[in-house]
């Protein structure tokens, strides 16, 4: 190794990070479906990055997540614009970056955590909106790359809020367009909704699981948040998070059990799999 080469920090072990996976700050659904968002949009690059091996390849995919921001929207070179656009399975990474994330605060392609920008993701999620007028969609050409949420079709679209409309009269405009526009998706099979917790909670597990040294990765989460309650990020949890944590803190239930935490692992796996292979696949093209 030569003199003035540096060797990577070694991350603390997994039950010493727990802004990795203990969410009990997290305050509603509404502010659990951003912070789930943001960590999946971490999770995937963090994936992709563990897959590439050469230099050129890292290189080119902080390349590719510069030109997600709004600042690359504008200033990225074409090609990698092209790419970004391009992108289908994994184009909410775009959207996340670009809603969330100030280039100054990318760390090579490693996001901020859903914690360091919680006031920002809480600031977003509490936005009210009084009654008012129509909601108006306006296409914009293929051309023009400056977007919140970048599409993944031919079109892009900016949703125009009046002063004074509600989040159910937009969420009942936008769905009467989009039954209008949009092709139909494939319907649930029966069961309650999905939500956003469920999601957060099974990708703590996923996380846990893949840096956990343990034996029994699932009985080593219950004893990191029993031991995690009182430290830290203590101060910031709350009665909604804490709810979602309440079956962990009890060393007679035995929570969660193997076979949930193999399920939810699992499920999370075979949902990021597409995403990072685009996301590489995209990497590659340039590198």
């Amino acid at each position: 190794m030569k003199p003035n080469s540096r060797k990577p920090k070694p991350q603390a072990p997994i039950d010493q990070r727990p802004v990795e996976w203990d969410f009990r700050w997290v305050g509603s659904e509404a502010e659990a479906e951003h912070v789930l968002a943001l960590e999946q949009a971490r999770e995937a690059l963090r994936q992709a990055d563990m897959r590439l091996t050469t230099s050129r390849e890292k290189a080119a995919l902080r390349r590719l997540v510069m030109a997600m921001t709004v600042r690359g929207m504008l200033t990225a070179e074409p090609k990698l614009l092209g790419l970004v656009d391009g992108l289908k399975r994994s184009a909410f990474v775009a959207g996340v970056i670009s809603a969330f994330v100030r280039p100054s605060e990318l760390r090579e392609v490693e996001l901020p955590t859903a914690f360091e920008l919680r006031h920002r993701i809480r600031s977003i999620s509490d936005q009210k909106l009084s009654p008012g007028a129509q909601l108006h969609i306006t296409p914009l050409s293929k051309e023009k790359h400056f977007t919140p949420w970048p599409a993944t079709s031919d079109k892009f679209f900016v949703f125009r809020l009046h002063q004074g409309m509600t989040t159910d009269q937009a969420k009942e405009q936008f769905a009467e367009w989009a039954d209008a526009n949009l092709p139909a998706g494939s319907k649930r099979k029966g069961g309650r909704p999905e939500l956003p917790s469920w999601g957060l909670q099974r990708l703590a597990f996923f996380r846990f699981a893949q840096d956990s040294a343990q034996p029994r990765p699932h009985a080593a989460f219950a004893v990191s948040v029993r031991e995690h309650a009182s430290k830290g990020m203590a101060s910031e949890f709350t009665e909604f998070g804490n709810r979602m944590y309440a079956p962990f803190m009890n060393p007679k239930a035995n929570q969660p059990k193997a076979a949930t935490w193999s399920e939810s692992v699992s499920i999370v796996r075979k949902e990021f799999a597409p995403i990072v292979d685009e996301l590489v696949d995209a990497v590659k093209s340039i590198s």
